[in-house]
């Protein structure tokens, strides 16, 4: 299904726009919505918007416009940058009709101090010169911008220093061609608008095939009586079903013994999590019962597999209080909600996996003692620094240390830390890193 555009622009950008139509027809449909005048946006984009997915809009002025009238727009909105232009081409236009253009009789209204004047200070010698634009604030408001820049190009015209104007901004060619003065509409190089439109195609390519994607939640209510379970189970039934009516999502509950299972959209799930960042909704359960459950979740291309990775990341938070997350890719990520998240493969390769059975550690804390050195920026690291990364006890740390160097895969050694300075620290260099 190809995406709706509604492109609110003005009206010499329209044979501009007509030329590249063909090369986009079959990624998008666009509809061309004209605006002579700035007060014409907001009619137009009211009168499209719910037949659109997103609007372009040929320059900031008529976003502006349309901001300061409704407020944030409802339907995603994108803006072509006014100070992208084809300046080569009009260059060489010229060039090809008159041999002696004279630069420094044309204003250019989108070369200014804070895009370095188009590069054309460095193009041309300081004697050829053309007028910049004496603009040199970059957040100025739009509509003073180009009021400002209007009152320009008529004081240059009066005063007889220029024989040409270019211009960006498309609301001033009619005013400037009902004056007289000789003009040329900017265009933005077609190699920019194409890519401008193919970015947005595929970035709303990607948001309809993650929404068709499932999401699922895993939550294992253990180490508690069959009545407590029961209780806990209930209790959390209750939870997601309140949050299910409150916030709208679309949950799906099943019970499995042990197991709540909850079945979602990719987009709910996303949502609920803030982009899997936010960890909070879904661990107030965690931290209300203490440790009597964990949880995982999961996204797939189907159900199936959404459930599949959560299970996956169930088995990983089993062995710490936090939240973590196995995407349609098979990425581990976690925990959710810190302020770095750990990026790991759910499925260890090959290597890895040798290891991991060579030193009888799970393959996910391999991936973590990694994820520790470089951090850190050092293989070297001791047991108290993987207890309180892997949030387990130096107890447990060292006995995944010992395992790693009885089977070849570290040297430990102990450095003293001073005179006076209380027993020798114990440091672990992890030298199967460097075989990876």
């Amino acid at each position: 299904m190809k995406i709706k555009i509604g492109f609110i622009l003005s009206r010499p950008f329209v044979p501009f726009l007509n030329e590249l139509l063909p090369n986009v027809e079959s990624y998008c449909d666009i509809t061309q919505l004209i605006a002579d005048h700035n007060s014409e946006v907001k009619h137009l984009y009211m009168a499209h918007v719910n037949e659109m997915d997103c609007f372009i809009f040929s320059g900031s002025t008529f976003y502006q416009s349309l901001t300061k009238k409704i407020g944030f727009p409802e339907k995603p909105c994108y803006v072509i940058d006014d100070f992208e232009g084809n300046l080569n081409d009009i260059f060489l236009h010229l060039l090809l009709n008159d041999r002696q253009v004279d630069f420094k009789r044309i204003f250019i209204d989108t070369a200014c101090s804070f895009n370095d004047y188009l590069g054309l200070k460095t193009f041309l010698k300081p004697s050829d010169w053309p007028h910049f634009n004496s603009i040199d604030d970059k957040n100025i408001n739009m509509d003073e911008l180009v009021s400002i820049t209007l009152a320009q190009h008529i004081k240059l015209h009066e005063e007889g220093k220029i024989d040409l104007s270019i211009t960006r901004f498309g609301t001033l060619v009619k005013i400037l061609d009902d004056l007289g003065y000789k003009n040329v509409y900017m265009y933005p190089p077609k190699e920019y608008l194409f890519n401008f439109l193919m970015q947005i195609v595929s970035s709303f390519h990607l948001k309809r095939s993650q929404s068709q994607f499932s999401g699922a939640i895993v939550i294992n209510v253990h180490n508690v009586s069959a009545e407590r379970r029961e209780s806990i189970t209930g209790e959390l039934n209750n939870y997601f079903m309140n949050l299910a009516q409150i916030s709208g999502y679309d949950f799906i509950f099943q019970i499995n013994y042990e197991k709540i299972e909850i079945f979602t959209s990719y987009r709910d799930l996303e949502i609920l999590t803030k982009n899997f960042t936010d960890s909070t909704t879904l661990k107030a359960p965690m931290d209300q019962y203490e440790g009597d459950i964990i949880i995982g979740i999961g996204t797939g291309k189907n159900v199936y597999s959404a459930k599949v990775n959560a299970h996956k990341a169930l088995d990983y938070s089993s062995n710490s209080s936090d939240l973590y997350f196995v995407n349609e890719e098979n990425i581990l990520l976690g925990p959710i909600g810190a302020e770095v998240l750990t990026s790991m493969d759910s499925i260890p390769s090959d290597q890895l996996q040798y290891f991991s059975n060579k030193f009888h550690v799970n393959h996910m804390n391999l991936q973590k003692i990694i994820a520790l050195t470089k951090l850190k920026g050092t293989t070297k690291i001791t047991g108290s620094e993987l207890a309180d990364y892997l949030k387990i006890t130096l107890r447990s740390a060292n006995r995944i240390i010992n395992r790693i160097e009885e089977n070849g895969g570290a040297k430990c050694y102990t450095e003293k830390l001073g005179e006076g300075r209380g027993r020798p620290k114990r440091y672990c260099e992890m030298t199967f890193i460097k075989e990876l």
